[in-house]
């Protein structure tokens, strides 16, 4: 796990994702290397404005290169609002009602002081495009929205006897997202684009390779030696995870919730902590446990590691098919870019 960031992270929403990996969309995938492409990095190595000496990956693997065209969420999002006739505040009229309706379902006041608020003889003469609080969030879910979220039962099994000499069950749902769709989901942000590597590199402190700097993910060791593992022109993306129990409430109840979040490791350090990069997504909401099926402490203890694990597990199903060994899968990269990951 990992608490590299900056603030209330938690508190962050996802940007639209406006292109699903699954959805097998109809690209043109091409050599590395051809025309339309970037050229890949052909340099074994350089200097930097500080006299550092940067190796760069053997060249000829391709590591990280482009391996096909794809518009960018940005451009698919403007497609979008063109192709249904709206601004870019659409499904709003303009910025001011974009204002006011981002405000009032924000601001936590009910349903009925909204509609209250919607009844007022100046707020009718705006001529709105929403005249309640059930047509006002009918215009937000109409907003493209991120990763649909799910829910898996997970069962625990404690110590205590009930009927029939039985061990008491628990039930307890855990809610979560597609974690494919959350890394496209950071991959193709383009608000990124500038602080995004896709292929490994050794920092030495001069030519003489005596001294080696380890700074960003993409200098370790761990990342240069799995590149050596997979085909030509496959990039890396290392999961970070980051998860902590959360009280609800400060003053009153014991309301609490333990939200899971991720981040990628192609993104720099400095712009992954902080919180207005928007470099982290909510991928999962853990099921917080009082597992009254248990004797004792420790028997609940035990439980809470079970329930975690099983939860991580389900998290991260979709990842177990995408190891070095596989295919990988393709993705939209921040700079307009498809990759094999």
């Amino acid at each position: 796990m990992d608490a590299d960031f900056e603030g209330d992270v938690f508190d962050a929403e996802p940007l639209p994702l406006l292109y699903d990996a699954a959805d097998g969309d109809d690209y043109e995938v091409q050599e590395a290397g051809s025309a339309d492409l970037p050229s890949p990095d052909t340099s074994t190595s350089s200097t930097d404005c500080e006299g550092t000496h940067i190796e760069n990956f053997d060249p000829s693997k391709c590591a990280g290169a482009a391996i096909g065209r794809h518009p960018s969420v940005f451009e698919q999002h403007a497609d979008r609002l063109k192709a249904l006739e709206q601004g870019i505040w659409g499904p709003f009229k303009n910025e001011e009602e974009w204002g006011l309706g981002k405000w009032l379902a924000t601001c936590g006041v009910s349903q009925n002081k909204i509609n209250t608020f919607m009844k007022l003889p100046i707020v009718q003469g705006l001529n709105l495009s929403f005249d309640s609080a059930r047509t006002l969030l009918k215009t937000v879910d109409a907003l493209p929205s991120g990763p649909e979220w799910q829910t898996f039962d997970v069962q625990v099994k404690g110590d205590k006897l009930g009927e029939k000499s039985t061990p008491l069950v628990e039930s307890y749902e855990l809610y979560y997202r597609n974690i494919l769709e959350c890394v496209q989901d950071i991959l193709g942000d383009p608000t990124l684009k500038e602080h995004m590597q896709f292929s490994p590199t050794k920092i030495w402190s001069d030519t003489t390779k005596t001294n080696r700097f380890y700074s960003e993910m993409w200098t370790g060791n761990w990342w240069w030696e799995t590149q050596t593992r997979l085909p030509n022109s496959s990039t890396i993306v290392p999961i970070i995870f980051a998860t902590d129990k959360t009280n609800l409430s400060l003053f009153a109840g014991d309301k609490v919730a333990w939200p899971v979040c991720m981040t990628i490791g192609n993104i720099a350090k400095d712009v992954r902590r902080k919180l207005s990069s928007r470099a982290w997504r909510l991928v999962a909401y853990l099921p917080v446990a009082k597992l009254d099926c248990f004797r004792t402490d420790e028997g609940r203890r035990t439980g809470n590691y079970e329930i975690y694990h099983e939860c991580m597990r389900q998290i991260c199903d979709p990842l177990y098919s995408l190891g070095p060994e596989s295919e990988g899968t393709t993705m939209i990269c921040s700079d307009g870019n498809i990759r094999r990951i």
